[in-house]
């Protein structure tokens, strides 16, 4: 009994990680508006970056976390108190992106590996059936 609970916690787990890539690419792609953010905090270590942002919209005040683990470079470039342009979700001002374009290095993770990784924990969970 104990296999199968595993097989099944195992393929929900592939469907989640299938999907969840693809899901954070296709949010990314709706922040369309620029508008102008405060880099408020950055937060650099060997294994992720934590960049603060903070900006008005519609009226609100927004403060937003990014955290970025693929390369300590983007952060970098990054200075406390310094002002960017963004691009922010109009529909949700919460959600933003540094860039104007999606890099292929952020399609590549995000989509492609997201979805081979997904897709191995469903073969696996399959072949313990």
């Amino acid at each position: 009994m104990e296999m199968r609970v595993g097989n099944f916690f195992i393929l929900i787990l592939g469907v989640i990680v299938t999907f969840i890539g693809p899901w954070f690419l296709y949010s990314l792609h709706k922040c369309t508006e620029k508008i102008t953010a405060k880099v408020e905090k950055v937060e650099s270590t060997k294994s992720y970056n934590l960049i603060s942002f903070s900006y008005m919209y519609a009226g609100r005040e927004y403060n937003v976390h990014q955290m970025n683990v693929i390369s300590s470079l983007k952060a970098i470039r990054y200075k406390s108190g310094e002002e960017i342009s963004v691009y922010i979700d109009p529909k949700k001002p919460h959600h933003l992106r540094t860039s104007e374009r999606l890099g292929v290095l952020d399609i590549l993770i995000l989509g492609v590996f997201s979805v081979l990784v997904g897709l191995i924990f469903i073969k696996i969970a399959i072949d313990m059936i």
